[in-house]
């Protein structure tokens, strides 16, 4: 550890140094060698605008004063996206960040917002039919009452750290993600000689939910106050009894890389690497947040072996200072006009491991006399194989971000770029979720990593109840994803939580699964006859072409007890389930899809929802399902083997497959429940 003593006898060497500052004419000849003559930034959007898609009229990424005028505002703007559920969280605005696990989402407010009105603090939601997320309870202890990018959810632990306060909430949600229980708060205090952690504007809490990694962003810069803490962690082995692991800052890195980020104003965000042996963390500008000249912007990596393994006496161990200015680009210049915000580490479906980083500050579309944004904002995906040798191998912003046309983003006095991200996966990603501030949801695609390409977007209308009229609302907060259902959790200051879903079947893996089988739903007893006849169905749903071609696939179902036949024979949308499906639901092995065809031979459409619990374990005896083979269905033979000659199931599954069908045009009618005989199968294509 670092005492303050020792800080004071190096300050004179720091405080005499000056950061490094490359002629620009230099570092731009070295970004045309690295980059051979070329940036890597896309500027317009590869989405193609499909049935009901609302494109942007302006640049990529604008939203034009002549979208925002009376008397209804703005309309929003979006392609490739659709939106599945929303809740305005009471319309209380200055939304914070979202947390997700199991079928709950955890929605914060950050100031400045009033702690005193009772609807203050972090929304318990329950989005297990994601068309209509509940609010249930408000978590008001002291961190959550404005949490915000340090609200995290992992391995059934949830935390808030508190915006502008010392303090770290955490919660049990491994038994009933609705009714978290409360475990601890920490108020971090003074440790080591260095000054106690004065907030926790960002944090990580690392994927077995054992560590929290703070990032403070109040207090004096490092010049004036060399005991601040830039980093602090907390240990929730016994999440009812925080431990303080360590606080640090950047004095006790080597002097030659301490001299060069002395000017860093504040370290913004930090990740780690899956297990936890380090951490990436992005450095927010020089001295006045981002003075121009200056290099002491950037990612440092750091060796947390120490605090993953619990080693007494821990130590943060320097790998790596990677400034902008160490690889500039063509089109943005040597690097120094904007402050590092996030770093993100992931895996690539390439088997590389990289860090995606966002920029921001405060010289925002500042624009000189020649025309010219002073600031240029962008996203990075940094190849760190090599972690001594980190490399750039492309950069991503929307059009309105590009220093050639930035000026008239600049005239609509609204603050566009990349903020925070969020990502397919973390362990095999290709695409990256950008919350862009005014420019909306983006996602771009980055399959080839040197050449990303923005395949969908979303910008949501504005709230009628908190969006003036001339204005429109923004995305800030990092954007969770939902990988069973493939559904994004977006956070907009006005409109609060929304659901999104990607439309595009080619990235959308949850929409290129199959549905067959068949069964039964056994009959429910009647008072005078005893039990009803059985409902029988078979079905077959899914896209052809691999998943991502038109759909095919048709439903029969019979209903002797209320002389109901039914046939589905067009698809018109398949998917995950996201509407209220009975006992069906959601999740990776469910499926909701509708379409049309005949009630009792007329006209009507429906929507189907089935889930796949695995193999039936009834045997035999249970599975021969004559009336489904004669409605086209399947079932097995007395050697195990179906109609579409496949081994027959074993005997593995405890749990029953669901079934829900509900007349949605044409007819009432409903029917939904466990399959006794028979057996459902949802599969990825």
């Amino acid at each position: 550890m670092f005492s303050s003593s020792a800080g004071c006898l190096l300050r004179p060497a720091w405080l005499l140094h000056k950061p490094r500052n490359l002629a620009l004419g230099s570092l731009l000849a070295l970004a045309i060698s690295a980059f051979g003559g070329t940036d890597h930034a896309y500027a317009q959007s590869a989405c193609v605008p499909g049935p009901g898609d609302q494109p942007e009229t302006g640049l990529q990424g604008q939203v034009p004063s002549s979208a925002r005028q009376a008397p209804n505002g703005f309309q929003g703007f979006w392609c490739g996206m659709d939106k599945v559920g929303q809740n305005t969280l009471f319309n209380r605005g200055t939304y914070g960040a979202t947390a997700i696990s199991g079928h709950c989402a955890y929605s914060s407010i950050r100031n400045p917002s009033d702690p005193t009105l009772p609807t203050t603090g972090v929304v318990v939601l329950d989005v297990s039919v994601p068309s209509q997320p509940t609010s249930g309870l408000i978590l008001r202890t002291p961190a959550m009452l404005q949490a915000y990018e340090g609200l995290r959810a992992h391995s059934g632990i949830l935390l808030g750290s508190g915006q502008q306060l010392p303090d770290v909430d955490v919660y049990d949600v491994s038994q009933d993600c609705t009714n978290p229980i409360f475990k601890s708060t920490r108020t971090t205090p003074a440790f080591a000689g260095l000054h106690e952690v004065q907030d926790n504007h960002g944090g990580w809490l690392h994927y077995d939910g054992k560590t929290f990694w703070g990032v403070p962003f109040i207090g004096n810069n490092i010049l004036l106050e060399p005991t601040r803490v830039d980093i602090h962690a907390i240990g929730l082995d016994d999440p009812a009894n925080p431990v303080d692991l360590i606080n640090w800052n950047r004095l006790q890195l080597p002097p030659e890389i301490r001299d060069m980020v002395a000017t860093t104003s504040n370290f913004h965000d930090v990740t780690t690497n899956f297990d936890g042996t380090r951490i990436y963390v992005a450095l927010y500008g020089g001295a006045g947040f981002n003075p121009v000249g200056t290099c002491a912007n950037g990612m440092l990596i750091l060796d947390s072996s120490d605090i993953a393994r619990r080693r007494p006496n821990p130590q943060l161990k320097y790998v790596k200072w990677f400034s902008w200015c160490d690889q500039p680009t063509a089109a943005f210049g040597d690097g120094t006009s904007a402050s590092a915000h996030t770093t993100q580490y992931v895996v690539h479906k390439n088997g590389k491991p990289y860090i995606i980083t966002t920029d921001e500050g405060p010289a925002l579309f500042q624009v000189n006399s020649n025309g010219n944004c002073l600031q240029r904002t962008y996203s990075r995906l940094i190849d760190i194989s090599d972690e001594t040798n980190p490399k750039i191998v492309s950069t991503w912003n929307p059009q309105v971000n590009d220093a050639a046309t930035c000026a008239i983003g600049a005239a609509d006095k609204l603050t566009y770029y990349p903020h925070y991200v969020g990502v397919n996966s973390k362990s095999a990603m290709t695409l990256v979720f950008y919350a862009a501030y005014w420019s909306g949801d983006r996602v771009v695609d980055f399959s080839d990593p040197e050449h990303p390409k923005e395949i969908a977007y979303y910008n949501s209308p504005g709230n009628p109840a908190l969006t003036a009229v001339t204005s429109s609302d923004h995305s800030a907060p990092p954007i969770p994803y939902d990988e069973a259902n493939c559904f994004l959790y977006t956070g907009w200051t006005d409109n609060g939580l929304e659901i999104l879903e990607m439309k595009d079947p080619k990235h959308n893996p949850c929409l290129r699964k199959a549905a067959t089988g068949g069964g039964v739903i056994p009959g429910a007893a009647a008072s005078n006859h005893g039990r009803k006849p059985d409902v029988q169905f078979s079905l077959n749903a899914k896209r052809v072409d691999d998943g991502v071609g038109h759909l095919e696939g048709n439903l029969q179902l019979d209903d002797q007890a209320n002389r109901t036949d039914i046939r589905l024979e067009k698809l018109v949308s398949f998917g995950s389930v996201r509407n209220q499906c009975g006992t069906v639901t959601t999740g990776a092995n469910s499926v909701e899809f509708s379409g049309s065809g005949l009630f009792n031979g007329k006209a009507a459409s429906f929507r189907v929802c089935v889930q796949d619990n695995g193999e039936w374990d009834g045997g035999m005896d249970h599975i021969a399902l004559a009336d489904l083979q004669r409605h086209g269905g399947w079932s097995w033979d007395d050697h195990g083997h179906d109609g579409r000659g496949h081994n027959g199931p074993p005997h593995g599954r405890q749990t029953p497959d669901q079934f829900y069908l509900t007349c949605t045009a044409g007819c009432s009618y409903s029917v939904g429940g466990a399959v006794d005989q028979g057996n459902i199968q949802v599969r990825q294509q």
